[in-house]
């Protein structure tokens, strides 16, 4: 009885015992066991293929096996030979790509050249192309990643996360230019480092070709940078306690102030567009007309 229920256990991976006889029998050029369908289609004698091979006789020499049918070519490179070889630059060093290569479909990318050509993204404005009309609607993380935009940070700064909030709380959503005046009259100590970051955003927003007079700070924040030293405190009954000096830096986005302005067009066209609530009159509910307020 157990014997027989071995052998229908057996019987049921036959099928697959005898596809793998078939792919014995068709020799080494088939691909996998579905047959002619997927066949290898590498290059024999492409750089990337030598090494494999050249890893695994060597790891094979070691065990003591020889490999039957090896494929003979030259195994030894060279750095100058791997360093030229275009297969191996192109996974070595990539193609660089734009925001919009990566994040657009080509139709899009289409749309948003012929919108920024006639006088920047509005997701409102239509645009004919091709005897077409289009609206073109990006998301935020579109938005964000295609707009001009330019990264500061800020070196080592002498003081702690929560005096820094309160400073760069003020310098938020300011133009660029105002921002740096109020770091030179305020008398915080740290005005003076998140003023100097501030002044080289200057020189980089003309590198990218944007107008320092419209760049406003977008965000602004602060992070932890460790600890310069620590001291002991001592205290009373033989008690000590420890003293942090901490750090911090800060890191900040500038973006042209007509990114600005489109976010605020768009908060107020959506305020603009919510339905107008109406107050209910003061009357028993049988005595009002029938009308979208009381619907049971």
């Amino acid at each position: 009885m157990i014997r027989s229920r071995i052998l229908n256990r057996i019987s049921a991976f036959r099928p697959f015992h005898t596809t793998v006889s078939r792919l014995n029998e068709k020799g080494s050029k088939a691909g996998s066991i579905f047959g002619n369908v997927t066949e290898a289609t590498e290059d024999p004698n492409s750089v990337i293929n030598q090494l494999s091979y050249q890893q695994e006789s060597q790891a094979k020499k070691k065990e003591g096996e020889k490999k039957e049918g090896a494929q003979q070519g030259p195994i030894a490179l060279t750095d100058k030979q791997l360093k030229n070889d275009v297969e191996i630059r192109k996974l070595m060093y990539p193609q660089a790509q734009t925001a919009t290569e990566l994040l657009l479909s080509p139709l899009k990318k289409q749309l948003y050249e012929l919108s920024m050509s006639t006088g920047g993204y509005d997701p409102n404005k239509v645009l004919k192309l091709n005897g077409k009309q289009y609206k073109l609607k990006l998301t935020k993380k579109e938005l964000d990643a295609l707009e001009p935009s330019v990264y500061l940070k800020s070196y080592r700064i002498k003081s702690t996360s929560k005096k820094a909030t309160l400073f760069l709380r003020m310098l938020r959503g300011m133009p660029l230019k105002d921002a740096i005046t109020q770091c030179h009259f305020s008398p915080k100590i740290m005005a003076r480092d998140v003023g100097e970051m501030l002044t080289r955003g200057i020189k980089q927003t003309q590198e990218l070709g944007m107008n320092p007079e419209t760049a406003h700070i977008s965000q602004i924040w602060v992070g932890k940078d460790g600890y310069s030293q620590k001291r002991l405190d001592f205290k009373a009954r033989g008690k000590v306690g420890i003293i942090e000096h901490k750090w911090v830096h800060v890191k900040a986005i500038l973006k042209d102030i007509k990114s600005k302005e489109r976010f605020l067009e768009e908060k107020r066209n959506r305020e603009l567009a919510r339905p107008v609530k109406h107050q209910l009159q003061s009357k028993p509910v049988h005595e009002i007309a029938p009308s979208s307020e009381y619907k049971w």
